[in-house]
């Protein structure tokens, strides 16, 4: 645990926890060292009382000296612990950041968030609260046997195989509750993905009746959560129960060797053995520290892998020899194929190209890959196979930074910090002035929102843009790519939750980007895919049509049927179905 902690401290934090474990050591020392005086100090008290005054100054010392380091151990246990929250938040952020987003899943997102908040507390109080009194209850039995067995080899050799003993139950106990910890981190991680389900989704649930009753997925993940735990608790109750068995029977086995020795013995030995007996009585009480610690200290280790398995996470690669961003933005997908899982693949060997400086819409049915070409694009995922290109350069090949100061990301679920308005719109671009905040509102239709709240640009939005419609959330993101003024542009159905005026004027401002920036668009809009300069049709994971509008419709093929779907789709009116079948019900509605 000690070396796994060190390495979570990081650079700053190793001297600290050196110091500690330095003084703790020498408090457990000189504890042990205070315990075996006892033995000259009792027989110079009982015996000839020759250097008795010698042997009491001595314990004295050792006393003093063990208070002193216990307190600098404790101090210095609080300072290398806060260091330690710090290594492991900055370690844990810069971490986070670097992780491909497929890795945040709603279990790895659940389980990174009780890491970074109840994990790293708890492996910083673990240094300050069981790291110190491990180490000085292990040290002082070490130097107490040590000098034991240098009076009497005996007794010093039962102390030794009754320690061994010891230490192989601690062991057993320990391996037997990581097993359970291990299942009910397991659990508790399911349990946490489930509570935030349930607190982010309360629109959905509420819609659906849920309030008034419960849901059932979080109820579960509950008791599942509680009978793992009791499972747990039961395996910890065990563990200790059989430790402190052991360190009793050790006890009383190295007691009684003692008091065997006594028949027979001449004055001297007596009192030797009385006053060994005196000091091994000492022995007990840091080895039942160290077995009610066995518990914290397992799950302390347990949570410092956890988190030095999240560190180690492979991150979304960097390029070895990083190629320079292309002044073009033509998009090419080169033979590619994707899954997110491996077995059902998503785009199998996919093959297009998105001209350069132009409006490039994606249709196809829904599951088709659409979103995950764009994705792809934006490099949040890698390909399985193949290769996606802008300006002929893999993105593959461009450091992160690199890739995404070309890109403008507009996608269906918005995301607004809890801050004002103007604080998410210029997100996308910190130094950008009121002017051009100003045009950027206007053009995604975002100055008649400004106008309705309280305080204008200085609205908080609340908690995820609580106080916003979905509409009015996708007009703030498509303000911040206008910003941006980023020369590819990638939209994920930027107009799905707008009314008719504001799609059209989105699309406008859309299309105007593309005089300076190439823009690609999942749409289902008919004025989108209509305006746009090239239309790609995907089915079933590959290309099987692309041109312009007027081109595709000419053809008898997938884009027709789609288009003309989309068109009866959007033209239905309520009742239009009885109509069109003359039915009486018709004239009821």
């Amino acid at each position: 645990m000690i070396r796994a902690l060190i390495r979570l401290s990081g650079p700053e934090g190793r001297g600290p926890i050196r110091r500690t474990l330095l003084l703790a050591v020498l408090a457990g020392a000189s504890h042990g060292l205070a315990v075996a005086l006892m033995v000259p100090v009792l027989q110079s008290l009982l015996g000839s009382e020759q250097h008795l005054v010698h042997w009491f100054g001595a314990l004295v010392a050792a006393c003093a000296l063990h208070a002193v380091g216990l307190a600098a151990a404790t101090i210095a246990a609080f300072g290398s612990s806060l260091q330690v929250i710090e290594s492991m938040h900055t370690r844990l952020g810069r971490r986070l950041i670097a992780l491909p987003v497929g890795w945040f899943s709603a279990n790895s997102a659940g389980r990174a968030s009780d890491l970074a908040v109840r994990g790293t507390l708890f492996v910083a109080q673990t240094s300050m609260d069981v790291m110190v009194p491990m180490i000085v209850n292990v040290t002082s039995p070490i130097v107490l046997v040590v000098v034991v067995t240098a009076i009497d080899w005996r007794t010093g050799l039962a102390l030794t195989v009754g320690g061994l003993a010891i230490a192989a139950v601690a062991r057993w106990a320990s391996s037997r509750d990581t097993r359970s910890e291990v299942a009910l981190a397991r659990v508790a991680a399911e349990t946490d993905s489930r509570v935030l389900e349930f607190a982010s989704h309360q629109a959905e649930l509420r819609a659906a009746g849920v309030a008034g009753r419960e849901y059932a997925p979080l109820r579960a993940a509950i008791e599942e959560r509680r009978r793992a735990a009791r499972a747990t608790q039961w395996g910890s109750v065990l563990g200790m129960v059989a430790q402190s068995t052991a360190v009793q029977t050790t006890f009383g086995v190295v007691v009684a060797l003692s008091l065997w020795r006594l028949t027979g013995a001449d004055g001297g030995q007596v009192v030797t053995a009385v006053a060994l007996v005196a000091a091994i009585t000492q022995v007990v009480g840091p080895l039942r520290v160290i077995a009610s610690m066995n518990t914290a200290l397992r799950a302390s280790t347990e949570k410092i892998s956890q988190i030095s398995e999240l560190l180690e996470t492979p991150p979304l690669p960097e390029p070895d020899r990083p190629a320079s961003p292309s002044t073009s933005t033509e998009v090419v997908f080169d033979d590619v194929s994707f899954g997110y899982d491996r077995d059902d693949p998503v785009l199998k060997r996919l093959s297009a190209v998105l001209p350069d400086r132009r409006v490039t819409a994606v249709v196809g049915p829904s599951g088709s890959g659409k979103t995950t070409c764009v994705r792809l694009i934006a490099r949040l995922w890698d390909v399985d196979s193949g290769a996606v290109r802008i300006g002929g350069v893999d993105v593959r090949d461009l450091q992160t930074p690199d890739l995404y100061s070309s890109l403008s990301l507009i996608f269906q679920d918005v995301y607004l910090f809890d801050d004002t308005l103007l604080a998410n719109v210029v997100i996308g671009d910190p130094d950008a002035d009121r002017d051009r905040v100003e045009w950027a509102a206007s053009v995604a239709r975002l100055t008649e929102v400004v106008d309705r709240l309280p305080l204008g640009w200085e609205t908080p939005l609340g908690e995820n843009g609580a106080r916003l419609s979905g509409g009015e959330q996708q007009r703030v993101a498509v303000a911040r790519a206008l910003l941006r003024r980023s020369p590819l542009v990638l939209c994920d159905e930027p107009t799905s939750a707008v009314d008719l005026p504001t799609n059209l004027a989105i699309t406008e401002g859309l299309m105007t980007l593309a005089e300076s920036a190439t823009v690609v668009i999942v749409a289902h809009q008919l004025e989108t895919v209509r305006n746009a300069d090239h239309v790609l049709v995907i089915e079933d994971g590959v290309v099987v049509q692309s041109g312009n509008h007027t081109t595709l419709m000419a053809d008898d093929g997938a884009y027709r049927r789609l288009f003309a779907d989309r068109t009866a789709a959007e033209q239905w009116r309520p009742g239009a179905s009885f109509a069109a079948s003359g039915t009486t019900e018709r004239n009821e509605l």
